[in-house]
């Protein structure tokens, strides 16, 4: 059987792998892409009147940045009960621009006058202070996690688990800069669902090893460990199969606005499953068994 806690190395280079081609990814790229709720730009919701296909979303960006003369094309996102609407956020406009920009959409897909719902605009301050907050309370949240590990196991295992979701957060971010995907609001909301999902696992691995630990006294931390994680392996798996399979249909049928939060939803929760089972745990046992010494064997009789 393929043993987690011998292999603890070589199943850690997965997610740093991945962490380093983040970073390489930001280097090459100059940075994040930033969605204007972070960068700041203007945002138009427009009543289109039916769902827009994929190639007729591309021709209405095509057509509003052409009309505005943006160097960096807009993105268009349905929404509305129907996706009978578009909401268009490109770089900021000036009134001319926005008029612009509408009017020839309008006359593109024979709209209404009334078609234009509202026009808003943001600045980057708003998206500055957002991140600020958004990386105090991801702080503020695994502090608490840490205290509440340390109290109900011990503080080795409230370590691990943070480290475990700071793993988690560093992969999403690698995923969202290696294939440029804009950061958003809804990333925010992602990460903070996924650290709540992420220490799930790993609480229902330590509690695995709890009891595990008070059966079998004499074991090492890695002996129990590994038998902890094969015993909770069929329970992990199955539970984010459930849940990505939800996410997923969320993800390839629901509305832009969906997939923006299914997708690093889908990544959180691969690499969650991940590092409760082959992070947390196995680094935790060698950690615990740095100065244990197996039981002396004793000598049979002649």
């Amino acid at each position: 059987m393929f043993s987690v806690t011998k292999n603890k190395v070589w199943l850690l280079l997965l997610p740093i792998v991945l962490i380093i081609a983040g970073i390489i990814g930001l280097l090459v790229n100059g940075g994040f892409k930033q969605d204007i709720d972070f960068a700041g730009g203007t945002s138009m919701q427009i009543d289109i009147g039916r769902t827009l296909s994929g190639s007729e979303r591309e021709e209405l960006s095509k057509v509003y940045s052409d009309a505005a003369k943006l160097e960096v094309k807009p993105i268009v996102q349905t929404t509305g009960q129907a996706f009978d609407q578009v909401i268009v956020k490109s770089t900021t406009l000036n009134e001319e621009q926005k008029n612009l920009a509408f009017e020839a959409v309008k006359n593109k897909f024979s709209l209404a006058d009334d078609a234009l719902l509202s026009t808003s605009s943001q600045s980057a301050s708003y998206g500055n202070e957002m991140k600020r907050n958004t990386l105090l309370y991801s702080l503020i949240a695994a502090i608490l996690m840490l205290i509440y590990i340390a109290i109900r196991f011990e503080w080795k295992k409230g370590i691990m688990a943070v480290a475990a979701l700071a793993i988690n957060i560093l992969v999403m971010l690698s995923v969202y800069a290696i294939c440029k995907i804009p950061l958003s609001t809804t990333f925010i909301a992602a990460i903070l669902t996924v650290l709540g999902y992420s220490i799930n696992d790993t609480i229902v691995i330590f509690d695995r090893i709890r009891e595990n630990t008070k059966r079998s006294k004499k074991e090492s931390a890695t002996q129990i460990t590994e038998k902890s994680i094969w015993q909770s392996m069929t329970r992990t798996i199955n539970t984010s199969i459930t849940t990505l399979v939800t996410i997923v249909i969320l993800y390839f049928m629901g509305a832009t606005a969906l997939k923006d939060f299914a997708l690093p939803i889908i990544i959180g929760v691969i690499c969650g499953s991940y590092t409760s089972i082959f992070v947390a745990s196995p680094w935790w046992a060698a950690w615990s068994d740095v100065n244990y010494k197996a039981p002396k064997q004793k000598k049979a009789k002649a």
